[in-house]
C-alpha cells in the first residue's frame, strides 16, 4: 500500500530552505525505527537532491517536486525532481565512482558529484529517470530485530 505523506514544487532554494522542518517532521514521524544519525543521513541526501535539482537542472526559477511516499509502512520513497534538461546518468556515476579511492578512502573529486556519492552511500536504493532529471532516493524503515 502507499501512502503519500507529502509533495511540495519550489521555485528556489529559499521556498525549500522555508520547507525543510516540514520535511524533517514528515520522515521522522514514519521513521521512528530508523538510528537517529541514519535519519539524518535520509535529510541530507534529500538535501543533497534538491540542491542539485536548483544547481543543475531547474534554473530560471523552474519548479523542483519533492514528494515522499511510505509503502507498506515499512519503505521511504522520496522523489525529487525537475524540469530541467538532465543528464547522462550512467556515464556521470561511473565517473564520480572512479574518483573515491577504495583504498585511502579520499575523495579526489572538489565538490562536483559529491551530492551522487552522498546519496548513494545514505540511501538503500538511488534510481534515476531515464532522462536524468529525477531522483528516487529509496529507504528501508522496517523494525529492526
Amino acid at each position: 500500500m502507499r501512502e503519500r505523506l507529502m509533495r511540495c514544487t519550489f521555485t528556489n532554494e529559499q521556498e525549500y530552505q522555508g520547507c525543510r522542518e516540514n520535511v524533517h517532521h514528515c520522515i521522522e514521524d514514519v521513521s521512528d525505527n530508523l538510528p537517529k544519525d541514519q535519519l539524518t543521513m535520509v535529510e541530507i541526501a534529500i538535501n543533497e537532491a534538491v540542491n542539485n535539482a536548483f544547481k543543475y537542472g531547474s534554473g530560471n526559477y523552474n519548479p523542483v517536486t519533492v514528494s515522499i511516499y511510505l509503502f507498506d509502512s515499512n519503505c521511504l520513497f522520496i522523489r525529487i525532481k525537475d524540469k530541467g534538461k538532465g543528464f547522462c546518468v550512467k556515464n556521470f556515476v561511473a565517473e564520480v565512482n572512479s574518483k573515491f579511492c577504495e583504498n585511502n578512502k579520499e575523495w579526489q573529486w572538489g565538490e562536483s558529484g559529491r551530492g551522487l556519492f552522498i546519496m548513494e552511500s545514505a540511501m538503500d536504493q538511488v534510481h534515476y529517470n531515464a532522462k536524468g532529471n529525477a531522483v528516487s532516493l529509496i529507504k528501508n524503515i522496517q523494525k529492526l530485530n
